[in-house]
């Protein structure tokens, strides 16, 4: 198994800050576990448990995401409409394909939640 390791550093994250646990995923992403935040054996929402299987992206994504709707004229990505949003996503998916870096399972919920956008 091969893989990309990167500091802690290097993805803007500080030392003390705790990681998830992290699997590899056939689909060309990460998934991220949190099942050990649940020690207490409290009961879980299902929309929470889902958005732990949701991929972790770098800081990097919501930033392309912020330039395309200032590029677009869209302004805030939190306020935008849902067909402004899509544009957006579908921006950010072709320039992050043009780089190189292929979309985990998830990505759009992922930047969507990143982006402060509820439900979208």
């Amino acid at each position: 198994m091969s893989g990309i390791v990167q500091s802690k550093a290097a993805l803007g994250i500080s030392a003390s800050d705790r990681l998830p646990v992290v699997q590899p995923s056939r689909d060309a992403g990460l998934i991220a576990c949190n099942a050990s935040d649940n020690s207490a054996g409290q009961s879980r929402k299902f929309s929470d448990m889902i958005e732990d299987l949701l991929p972790v992206l770098p800081s990097e994504w919501r930033g392309r995401a912020q330039r395309a709707a200032e590029a677009f004229g869209f302004g805030s990505l939190v306020d935008m409409p849902d067909h402004q949003w899509q544009k957006v996503l579908t921006h950010v998916a072709g320039d992050m394909r043009s780089r190189g870096v292929g979309l985990p399972k998830g990505w759009r919920a992922s930047l969507a939640k990143q982006a402060g956008r509820n439900g979208a």
